[in-house]
């Protein structure tokens, strides 16, 4: 069994453990509907001290061809471009089913590096976002949708990235290196870049970081299709050195880096979710987690272990049946729980039924 094979499964485990311990949805009060607060009772959803992410954006309140920098998102701190050579802009050009606007990223051959930048000291990062890319060229050049460093980037740091080429450029790959140039990562099968042009595609990212030079840490990312199939790629190590020495992750650019040199292409950015924290809450389109060929990440107000609240972000799913996910912060997935979206919980006609899910 090869080395990616073996990691993904012990991610998978982890991930969607047995129902002992899991997290249970045992009803929902509420309209679910999008924008509207509904509240999820059960058990076993932990603790979150602060129910929020740390930045959503769905950029729907952004004014059309204007900077994105310097930009209130939904929640969290305004928008930063960092070191960025462009700003990135809100556009109507390319939208995603359920959306308005998206966030316009250019490259050129001088324009290479071009991204949103999130700021954030903590040991653990979990985030999301859809991306769309698409290019004028039929090259191997590498596309990297996002890239992390220390906040004050030196000659030899700590740095993760996920590089994406054509046929040529053989696929995918998974890449961290620490101070001492120590690299963990790779190489995925595939031509992805080719597979993925002028489609979304919804990235999710896991990341804990190691102790000074201990293989403690982790790295998961899964890649799917928008609507048509089910996770495409996966990567997972759940012993990993992400640094050497003192330095640590502290600056996540997403959109990021089009190789130097390249014909010009575009990246459609939307539903940036960043946290310090796998727990969250997500609507899919199958009773099961992981035979969902959609999923859409949902905004919690408020989280205590036998209740939580969210703000419905009904983004892609149209009206009709849809099922409830709660994970919990050590990544294990509930049971589905059927809803319907657009209806009223918890009356009015209007009835919802826990689906036991195989993981």
């Amino acid at each position: 069994m090869s080395r990616l094979i073996k990691l993904t499964v012990i991610w998978l485990a982890l991930a969607c453990a047995s129902a002992w311990g899991a997290p249970s949805i045992s009803g929902v009060s509420g309209t679910v509907s999008h924008g509207q607060s509904i509240t999820i009772t059960g058990a076993g959803f932990g603790t979150k001290t602060t129910a929020a992410p740390l930045v959503w954006d769905d950029f729907e309140s952004g004014t059309v061809d204007e900077p994105v920098e310097g930009e209130s998102p939904v929640i969290g701190s305004n928008w930063s471009i960092g070191a960025s050579l462009g700003n990135p802009v809100y556009s109507t050009s390319v939208v995603r089913v359920g959306s308005s606007k998206s966030v316009s990223i250019p490259f050129g051959p001088s324009m290479y590096r071009n991204y949103l930048s999130i700021r954030s000291d903590s040991d653990e990062y979990y985030f999301s976002f859809w991306a769309r890319f698409s290019s004028q060229e039929d090259g191997d050049r590498n596309w990297k949708p996002y890239y992390i460093y220390p906040p004050a980037i030196t000659d030899l740091v700590p740095s993760q990235a996920l590089g994406i080429w054509g046929p040529s450029g053989g696929g995918w790959r998974v890449s961290a290196a620490s101070q001492d140039h120590t690299a963990d990562g790779c190489w995925g099968p595939g031509d992805l870049l080719d597979d993925i042009e002028d489609l979304w595609i919804r990235y999710e990212v896991y990341i804990k970081q190691s102790s000074p030079n201990q293989e403690d840490g982790a790295t998961m990312i899964s890649l799917h299709y928008d609507s048509s199939t089910k996770v495409i790629k996966s990567f997972g190590n759940s012993a990993m050195k992400t640094r050497s020495g003192a330095l640590a992750y502290g600056t996540i650019n997403i959109g990021v880096y089009y190789g130097s040199g390249g014909q010009n292409a575009t990246v459609y950015l939307d539903d940036v979710y960043f946290d310090t924290t796998q727990a969250r809450v997500e609507v899919g389109n199958n009773a099961i987690w992981a035979s969902c060929t959609r999923r859409e990440i949902q905004i919690p107000t408020a989280w205590a272990a036998g209740e939580i609240t969210i703000t419905v972000n009904q983004s892609s799913f149209s009206t009709g049946t849809a099922y409830l996910f709660v994970v919990d912060a050590d990544g294990v997935v509930s049971d589905g729980y059927e809803i319907t979206l657009g209806s009223s919980a918890g009356g009015g006609g209007w009835s919802a039924s826990g689906t036991m899910s195989i993981h």
